[in-house]
């Protein structure tokens, strides 16, 4: 086969996910979450490292644990509603941390705030959602569950589609049996220079499924996802086994 770059946010961490639980747990995550502004708990809080099924959301005291993580690098994510996402770096190796995190407000959350009903809303959304989840048929399936938390707006100077998210994406992939949790911190659609740039954070959430046999066809299609994705293409590289997976 030859390479596929398939940069679709569930297809390039499907894998990532399953290939990091099967390692043996060994570390444990605990701590709090206060305000920077007032040192004030944070109840409700998400908390969770990028790009896997691991998590957490803090007590109503504002304290969170997550258990059962495999050693290696991460990237601990965050997410409150009106504050700016926190991204903490972690190595962990047969670790037990304590963290007491604070969240910075954002930046205009007293100001006054003016709902008006856009017209091009909706226009936009759909172009958000092309290009954000894709055009395939099983994209197609996908459903962003809370499209109220996308501020999205056109800058007409830059010539600019420009979206974010206030809290977290919820989204369901049906086709591959997932719910996926995302801090969109940024996305820009540049009609002059032809390019779509996003970047965040993803926790992924198995859905529970009817029967074996729709759990069997999940699995297959997350395999299927995975063959020829960029992620299975650097594996590949890196354990120089291009040849043996089929690239050229």
């Amino acid at each position: 086969m030859t390479v596929r770059m398939k940069f679709n946010i569930f297809t390039s961490f499907v894998f990532f996910t399953l290939m990091c639980l099967q390692v043996s747990a060994q570390s444990v995550i605990r701590g709090s979450i206060r305000s920077e502004k007032d040192n004030a708990l944070l109840p409700f809080a998400s908390v969770f490292l990028s790009q896997t099924t691991l998590g957490d959301r803090t007590t109503e005291q504002g304290t969170f644990e997550v258990r059962n993580v495999p050693n290696g690098r991460y990237e601990l994510i965050v997410s409150y509603l009106g504050y700016e996402p926190l991204v903490v770096p972690l190595s962990l190796q047969d670790t037990t941390l304590t963290l007491h995190l604070k969240l910075k407000p954002k930046a205009g959350q007293l100001s006054e705030v003016v709902i008006r009903k856009n017209p091009n809303r909706d226009r936009w959304l759909t172009t958000f959602k092309e290009t954000f989840l894709g055009m395939s048929s099983a994209a197609k399936a996908c459903r962003i569950l809370n499209e109220d938390a996308i501020d999205i707006y056109y800058d007409e100077q830059k010539g600019q589609l420009i979206a974010s998210s206030d809290g977290l994406l919820v989204i369901e992939n049906p086709q591959l049996g997932y719910r996926i949790k995302y801090v969109l911190q940024g996305y820009i659609n540049d009609y002059a220079m032809h390019y779509v740039l996003y970047y965040g954070f993803p926790q992924f959430e198995e859905m529970k499924s009817k029967n074996r046999r729709q759990q069997s066809r999940w699995e297959a299609r997350r395999l299927e996802a995975y063959r020829g994705s960029s992620l299975h293409f650097m594996r590949s590289l890196i354990e120089r086994r291009l040849k043996e997976d089929g690239f050229r």
